[in-house]
């Protein structure tokens, strides 16, 4: 009965009537299961919200830390990575103040399908976790219009001048650097042009002792042509010599021969018959 009573008092007046004609309508066995089935919707429904509840005290609580530096940050001069480190936590805070608007709409979701006496003590502190984001909300937006403390500004115009100090000196140096870059830059195109000449000279010197061995090749087979040609033309004029010798041995025979023939016959023996009619 305690345990009824319980479910009674978190269930509307309607909600109690439908379930109470289940019961009615049923037997004692079915009357138990409808009870227990309540207990547990009810027992779903305070798990989620507990859930939902979890996480909201979880974002807040990040989102209060995330204020707090981002109120030591913007107390801070401002510099590249001050800047940079704000515009983060920035960021982050309204990501963290969307989220809990989030959460806290869900939960008045989940609230609607409560019983009434639960659901206006649940409203109530939904209310409270509003507020309560209101007053971070707040914080956050008068926190991030900050702007540095005075001697915060004049450390920061030190700095500024430090800065640019440093800068141009490292101007200085960076141009020093850039001469000497062009130096060795020149120093390394008149190398590479030596280099390239050289190349070039090898190159043409190697083709001229190529071409000066193809002439030595030609000359020695030159050589070995006039050798042969000479040696050709001297047998040539040996054969002539020879022949020229045999040819005018030749009109010798001939005229000797000639020479005997006529003296043969028209000079011994005409004067061979002169000879015989004297006898």
């Amino acid at each position: 009965m305690t345990e009824i009573g319980e479910v009674v008092e978190r269930m509307t007046a309607v909600e109690w009537s439908e379930r109470m004609d289940d019961c009615n309508n049923g037997s004692s066995k079915n009357k138990q299961q409808i009870v227990m089935i309540v207990v547990m919707e009810l027992s779903t429904m305070d798990s989620e919200y507990a859930q939902l509840e979890e996480q909201y005290h979880a974002v807040t609580s990040a989102l209060g830390r995330k204020i707090s530096a981002l109120q030591t940050v913007a107390r801070t001069a401002l510099t590249p990575d001050v800047v940079q480190q704000k515009e983060a936590l920035v960021e982050e805070c309204e990501n963290d103040i969307y989220e809990a608007n989030q959460v806290i709409q869900k939960m008045e979701v989940e609230v609607r399908h409560y019983p009434y006496h639960l659901a206006s003590k649940v409203r109530q502190q939904i209310k409270q976790f509003r507020s309560g984001l209101e007053t971070q909300k707040r914080d956050f937006n008068r926190i991030r219009l900050l702007q540095p403390s005075s001697s915060a500004v004049q450390a920061q115009r030190r700095n500024d001048a430090s800065h640019r100090s440093q800068r141009r000196a490292l101007l200085q140096a960076n141009q020093s650097v850039m001469r000497q870059d062009q130096s060795l830059a020149n120093t390394t195109r008149l190398l590479d042009e030596a280099t390239e000449t050289g190349i070039g000279v090898t190159t043409s010197l190697h083709e001229q002792r190529e071409q000066l061995l193809r002439s030595k090749d030609a000359v020695a087979e030159t050589n070995t042509v006039l050798v042969r040609a000479r040696r050709t033309l001297q047998r040539m004029a040996r054969r002539a010599v020879m022949n020229k010798v045999l040819t005018g041995f030749v009109i010798f025979v001939e005229l000797l021969a000639i020479v005997l023939i006529v003296y043969l016959k028209w000079i011994r023996k005409p004067h061979h018959d002169n000879n015989g009619g004297h006898n």
